[in-house]
């Protein structure tokens, strides 16, 4: 597992089945995590300086509890879809979320380079993972 994400970057090495190892991030961000051995193994962690998140439920529903009042911006973020921020205020009773949409029309996955920059030998598609 690596990522040259700034400013998280990281290089785990490779390690076999049942050997786990880890990384602490330090500074907010988006951080794509790949594989050196398979192209399609992606994952991604939102490095976040603050403890109002949430992941939304299967149906796209979301609440994010114990927000103080005050002015604040939302960011919805999904891979196949660029960032959608909307202003939102919080009022001492709470508030009613804006209906977010994220539009994913138009992705196409990408391949990305290996952590040493060069292209992931090809298969033909027959990878096992």
């Amino acid at each position: 597992m690596f990522s040259a994400s700034e400013p998280n970057p990281f290089d785990l090495g490779q390690y076999g089945r049942g050997e786990a190892k880890g990384f602490a991030f330090t500074s907010p961000g988006l951080v794509r995590i790949f594989c050196n051995v398979h192209p399609r193994m992606v994952a991604f962690a939102q490095v976040l300086a603050t403890p109002y998140y949430t992941q939304p439920a299967t149906d796209g529903s979301f609440a994010i509890e114990g927000v103080p009042p005050g002015q604040y911006t939302l960011h919805a973020w999904h891979e196949r879809s660029p960032e959608v921020t909307e202003p939102v205020t919080v009022g001492t009773a709470g508030t009613t979320l804006p209906d977010i949409q994220l539009d994913a029309r138009g992705f196409r996955w990408k391949p990305h380079k290996n952590k040493y920059g060069q292209d992931y030998p090809t298969n033909a598609g027959v990878e096992r993972y």
